[in-house]
Order: C-alpha cells, then structure tokens, then sequence
C-alpha cells in the first residue's frame, strides 16, 4: 500500500483532502469495467463479499475475546467478557463491524458511485441478515449511522463493540478491537476489488482459509 490519504483511479495517485486528517488511507476507487455480467454474477461476487468480511472479522474478534478471558489483557476484560461475551453478544457485535464495514466502503467509494455498485454493496449489505446475524437489520445499521463521517463511524461502532463485549472503550482491551476495526478499513476496501476481479476458484479458496 502507498502513503495515507489517496485514491488510486487508472494507476494514477489524486490526492484528496479530507475531514478526517488522522484517519486518512489508500482507497482502490471501482471502475465500471469490473461491473458483473450479469445477475447471477453480482449475486455470487456480493455474497462472496459479504462473507468474507464477516469471516475476516469472525476470526480476529474470536481471537481477542480469547485473549481477554484468559486474563492476559487483564482482571476487567477477563470479568467483562465473561460476563457479557456470550455466543449471542459476539454475533451482534460481528454484525454491527460486518455491516457497518461495508456501509463504510460505499462511502469511500466517492460520491459519484456507479449505480451498479451501488445495488451491489447494498446487496452485500442486506446479506449481513442471512450470513451473520439477523439483529439489529443491516436497514437499521445503515439508517442509524447514515448521517456519521467514517471516524465518527468507527468511534460509535468501537463504543458499541465493547459494550456489547463487557469492554471499557478506553481500556486496553477496548483499545484493542478499536485498532482491528479501524485498521480492517483497507483490507474491505482491497476485498471489494477481489470480490469483482478474481474467478470462482478464488473465491471459494479465500472462505475455505476460514473454514467456510
């Protein structure tokens, strides 16, 4: 990846200023020759996608809260995550990063998305429902932090996580799953390219690493 804060368009860097100095990246922007062939396509290519960003997540926020409960992040997560970390909180806080991850990738996407992509990541969106939880809906998701810049995203989204979780926000611990939220930015905005360039073979190889 290059220097922080830049689109990458038809191989060219265009340097973009943003609200948010401190959370500046390298987002890959869409090009409308990656658009799906046809339905059946965008249906596999954005439920891959869905997935896969679930997956992603599912296998880092597993392995936190098994750093939390065997005490190496401390007595206050060890009894937070124990108290509150059941199968049911894990999903959710899963949902509300998978979702909101993806909403997150439509927005760095520029404000002149192709329709296409649009009902694309919208698709892929609607399909947190089925493949991760359905509660709260990816709808409600989507309404509730619509209005919010990406790093108010992320603030809301780390302060829901861990209340979900048992987790100071400001602890160690919080601190933590804030850092995989906010650094897992790039990684679905790369899984979006992959997602619409690689074959099937690909696609299913990519799950499997995660045993899906």
């Amino acid at each position: 990846m290059g220097d922080n804060g830049d689109k990458v368009i038809a191989g060219e860097n265009v340097t973009e200023s943003t609200e948010e100095q401190q959370s500046r990246f390298m987002f890959l922007q869409v090009s409308d020759d990656l658009m799906p062939a046809d339905e059946q396509e965008r249906e596999a290519r954005s439920d891959f996608f869905c997935k896969a960003v679930f997956a992603h997540f599912k296998q880092n926020f597993t392995f936190a809260v098994d750093r939390c409960r065997s005490g190496e992040l401390g007595e206050q997560a060890r009894q937070g995550v124990e108290a509150n970390a059941d199968e049911f909180s894990l999903l959710e806080a899963l949902k509300e990063v998978s979702a909101t991850s993806i909403q997150m990738v439509t927005i760095e996407q520029g404000d002149d998305v192709p329709e296409w992509l649009s009902i694309y990541l919208r698709d892929a969106l609607s399909k947190t429902d089925l493949h991760v939880y359905p509660t709260p809906t990816a709808q409600a998701l989507m309404e509730k932090r619509r209005e919010m810049t990406p790093v108010e995203m992320l603030t809301d989204l780390s302060a829901t996580v861990c209340s979900l979780l048992g987790l100071d926000v400001q602890s160690g611990s919080g601190q933590m799953f804030f850092a995989q939220i906010s650094s897992a930015r790039e990684f679905c905005n790369e899984l979006l390219l992959f997602s619409l360039t690689q074959p099937d073979e690909n696609l299913k190889a990519h799950l499997a690493l995660y045993g899906r």
